[in-house]
């Protein structure tokens, strides 16, 4: 396993589950702290993880911290508190609330026990628009180490003109929005009371599936990013930029694309790089120094803590397309979703569920810019 691979895949995903493992190859034996995280030009947007390692037979357990209390705040000394989600690691900003750009930013996160963990302070930086965003499609797009071919995919290309005068630092992200009709599936069980849970009749029934309470879209977001600078394109226009890649799946259905072009300052532009030559390039931290990973988070009163994660102010500009996959010119690496329902019983006394469109990446409001 390459060196802390599975923390640094734990901060692309965005936050941690109560009982990831990390590989400790830097072992911090007195565990640390993760806080990860971001404060955008978009209302609502952004979100931070919090969590605590702890050193459990040389592994690394990430856990919750529950009752911590998260607060953004800027230059002049208004805050906002952010509002924890059910997992107690993951927090997002109240309805509404955004940065400024040209504004300064940090994060301060008050735990239980008195501890106050804090970033430094970051300026937003502008935000640049996106002058174009479209798909090509190749039949052949790139080789596929897992299943050993070469696949098919949809590659993201987006054009900009950089602004003169002005050093930028690019990130692009997306995320793919699909319209889902089964909300739930258990195998060799069946679902009752809100989870799988065995049953007679479900002894050597490999899947069962169970339709959504209505209408419900679902989306996930790339793994991984891309960055650019403009250190050699200052002022230029520049033209389809490839900044990700999807693979075609399946022969139907529709897919919402929405490429998020993000501006950072430059310490957190030299972070993410480092982040993405571990996880993405050099495959170790062979080549990188591991004091890189350390970001820019600190104990307030105990400078010998390890706080690791990185927090930021981000400037956003996103664009969204549409394509059906009816129409791409191409065949899918899998044929076509077979949906494989609980039989209903004689009487309805205790007929198959439908299940609620619920989590933090589904949605009942049909996204803007979805076709029918």
């Amino acid at each position: 396993m390459p060196r802390l691979t599975v923390y640094l895949f734990l901060i692309l995903l965005g936050g941690s589950s109560c009982t990831d493992l990390i590989d400790p190859t830097y072992q911090f034996r007195d565990g640390f702290y993760l806080i990860e995280g971001e404060i955008t030009n978009v209302g609502g947007g952004g979100q931070i993880s919090v969590s605590r390692s702890e050193l459990r037979d040389e592994l690394y357990f990430l856990s919750a911290l529950p009752g911590a209390r998260v607060f953004t705040v800027e230059e002049g000394g208004a805050s906002a508190e952010w509002i924890a989600s059910d997992d107690d690691v993951t927090y997002r900003a109240p309805e509404g609330y955004a940065g400024e750009p040209g504004r300064s930013y940090f994060v301060r996160v008050e735990l239980r026990d008195g501890t106050v963990l804090e970033s430094d302070p970051e300026v937003m930086p502008a935000p640049v628009p996106i002058s174009n965003f479209r798909l090509d499609f190749e039949q052949e797009a790139f080789f596929d180490p897992v299943r050993d071919r070469f696949v098919p995919a949809h590659t993201l290309l987006v054009d900009v003109d950089d602004p003169p005068e002005v050093n930028n630092f690019y990130r692009w992200r997306y995320r793919v929005f699909r319209q889902i009709a089964v909300c739930a599936s258990c195998s060799f069980q069946r679902y009752r009371n809100g989870r799988c849970e065995e049953h007679p009749s479900a002894l050597g029934v490999e899947r069962w599936d169970y339709l959504c309470d209505g209408l419900c879209w679902e989306f996930v977001r790339s793994l991984k990013f891309e960055l650019q600078d403009d250190g050699l394109s200052q002022g230029r226009a520049l033209r389809g930029i490839a900044v990700g890649s999807q693979v075609y799946t399946r022969p139907s259905g529709g897919r919402l694309f929405e490429l998020s072009q993000e501006q950072l300052t430059g310490a957190h532009y030299f972070y993410a790089r480092q982040l993405q030559q571990l996880a993405f390039e050099s495959g170790g931290l062979n080549s990188v120094t591991p004091s890189a990973l350390i970001g820019n988070m600190r104990d307030v009163n105990n400078p010998d803590v390890q706080v690791l994660g990185y927090f930021g102010a981000v400037a956003v500009d996103t664009a969204r397309t549409f394509i059906r996959y009816e129409d791409v010119d191409g065949t899918p690496v899998q044929g076509v979703e077979t949906i494989m329902l609980e039989p209903d019983p004689p009487t309805c006394g205790d007929c198959p569920p439908r299940i609620p469109c619920t989590g933090d990446r589904r949605t009942q409001i049909k996204p803007e810019g979805w076709e029918e």
